[in-house]
């Protein structure tokens, strides 16, 4: 492996930026095997790796600097997570993603309204209206949710005219 390949290993990073969440002790103990810390500050690429998840903000370090033209690095102090890094440990991204996430909100009953309106608008049978119109009424909250996602992807995935709609949307909202 590469220095930068050992470097960026993502199961170190993992394992580091964890323990500096869930580390007890004081910052600077960490490192500090008399004080029960877990690493040592002569592990191979440990410095590095801290310096790498600082420069990406998933952690704060108060004094992290290279010695010996850049052959080395010094170390001196606490190493604290921050809110990017405890965020990019959480499965499902934590906050970051939250914030990225867009949400559109639909009344159950807004929703069942207009799937009964489409299905009267169609050429079916009355027969299949009927079934169909019962069928959504009786549907759960999570059954209702469901049958959303599934129009809305149907919807695009048929848009006969989708890139010229999405043009003329995109030009109003920029």
């Amino acid at each position: 492996m590469s220095k930068i390949d050992e470097i960026q290993n993502r199961e170190k990073l993992i394992e580091i930026l964890t323990a500096v969440a869930n580390w007890e002790g004081t910052p600077e103990s960490l490192t500090n095997p008399r004080e029960g810390g877990i690493y040592d500050i002569d592990e191979p690429y440990f410095l590095e790796r801290v310096a790498y998840l600082r420069d990406h903000g998933y952690c704060t370090v108060n004094a992290l600097y290279p010695q010996n033209g850049g052959c080395g690095w010094t170390f001196g102090g606490p190493i604290r997570i921050t809110t990017a890094g405890m965020d990019w440990l959480a499965k499902d991204g934590g906050l970051t993603a939250e914030k990225r996430t867009i949400t559109i909100k639909l009344a159950e009953d807004d929703l069942r309204a207009l799937l009964t309106r489409k299905i009267h608008e169609s050429d079916a049978p009355e027969s299949k209206k009927r079934e169909l119109t019962h069928q959504i009424s009786t549907l759960s909250q999570k059954g209702i949710g469901i049958a959303a996602q599934e129009v809305v992807k149907q919807a695009v995935d048929h848009a006969q005219n989708a890139l010229p709609w999405i043009e003329t949307a995109l030009r109003h909202l920029v």
